[in-house]
């Protein structure tokens, strides 16, 4: 009888502490991460540079990325084809803005333009 005892409770406590074990939190903090510019911020450029959205930004979290750009007089920015592509006649800057839906980051360039 006292085996069936000690039996029954030890039972008890490995069924506890198995429930113990699958519990997850409800409220558990998820932090989203920023794009990352993956690149140096410095081109010197002759004619035409092309460079891969998804090597220049890349989310830590995996989250899809969105790419904007501006850039200053004399030199011309256009996203294409999961490029960016950069054409200077003179020195300037290209402003890009990544977006993972929730965070933004924003990179500017420094365009030398080659002669």
């Amino acid at each position: 009888m006292k085996t069936i005892w000690y039996l029954s409770i030890t039972l008890l406590m490995l069924s506890v502490l198995a429930g113990f074990v699958s519990i997850t939190p409800t409220n558990a903090v998820v932090v989203n991460l920023p794009p990352r510019w993956a690149l140096p911020d410095q081109f010197e450029i002759n004619g035409t540079l092309a460079l891969n959205a998804s090597q220049a930004f890349f989310d830590p979290d995996g989250d899809l990325v969105s790419l904007a750009a501006t850039s200053s007089e004399g030199v011309r920015v256009a996203l294409l084809s999961g490029q960016i592509i950069i054409e200077a006649e003179k020195d300037g800057t290209v402003k890009l803005t990544a977006s993972d839906g929730k965070t933004l980051t924003q990179k500017e360039l420094a365009i030398k333009a080659k002669q």
